[in-house]
């Protein structure tokens, strides 16, 4: 367990000295090409938003949140994101991932465009 502990940690570190300290999350910053880019930038930019210091859960004193959250999308014709429908345990996960993600300008490829995304977000917050 400590070890997988300290693999996280590293883990979120790099991702941390990576990022600019503070994060913008704009329509020419998430270029969408593929499917697989879809899943792994909003993944990405979850573990980003984590870092900020005014991010959702410090804002709502939300001190360890560990959920699970299935998420259904899709991006409309102006390339925002209209969240669907989701999925947890939790009311405060769901809020997070709505204030994130709805109506978050992309620029996608037109294939992406009007069609149905269900991913699964692993929330692991500690704060």
């Amino acid at each position: 367990m400590k070890t997988l502990k300290t693999l996280f940690l590293t883990l979120m570190l790099a991702v941390l000295s990576m990022s600019a300290f503070s994060v913008n999350f704009n329509e020419s910053r998430y270029e969408i090409k593929a499917e697989n880019d879809l899943k792994t930038i909003i993944k990405r930019m979850v573990s980003k938003d984590f870092y900020r210091i005014d991010n959702y859960f410090h804002s709502n004193n939300i001190s360890d949140l560990d959920e699970d959250v299935v998420v259904k999308f899709l991006i409309n014709s102006e390339n925002k994101i209209q969240v669907i429908e989701m999925n947890s345990k939790s009311p405060e996960a769901e809020e997070y991932i709505n204030s994130l993600l709805h109506n978050l300008k992309v620029k996608a490829n037109g294939l992406l465009i009007n069609r149905y995304y269900i991913i699964k977000i692993k929330l692991d917050y500690r704060s």
